[in-house]
């Protein structure tokens, strides 16, 4: 109960949305929690700034094949990740919100807990370079 006998509600959010491909040279949206589906119609790039907060979650993974995506975390990964390339459908990478030192949102940085790939050949497809 707050101050004065009244009560706080706490308006939920979505847990998930679906985010927009920005396309080629786009920037990924990192305010809420999500997953993208990316299209590539071609050899492409996206660029993912850090986290809103921790917890945060995004699922990004490749649906349609044209060429491979590049996906650079500015702030880079928590294990030193600079980039995920993805290079076949069905690629994808689950990535979570994470304080890595300092517990400010100048602390938080991209882990890598979940990692798909759409290949069949039995050898990685999303490489972290």
């Amino acid at each position: 109960m707050a101050l004065g006998g009244e009560r706080s509600i706490i308006a939920p959010t979505a847990v998930n949305q679906t985010l927009v491909d920005p396309g080629d040279a786009g920037t990924i949206s990192n305010i809420v929690s999500g997953s993208l589906n990316m299209v590539s119609g071609g050899v492409e790039t996206r660029t993912l700034a850090k986290p809103s907060h921790a917890g945060q979650t995004l699922d990004l993974f490749l649906g349609e094949d044209g060429g491979n995506v590049t996906v650079t975390l500015d702030s880079g990964g928590a294990a030193g990740e600079g980039a995920l390339v993805y290079s076949n459908s069905g690629d994808l990478a689950r990535l979570v919100g994470v304080y890595d030192g300092e517990i400010s949102t100048s602390g938080l940085k991209w882990a890598i807990v979940i990692r798909v790939t759409g290949t069949s050949s039995g050898a990685p497809a999303l490489t972290f370079p």
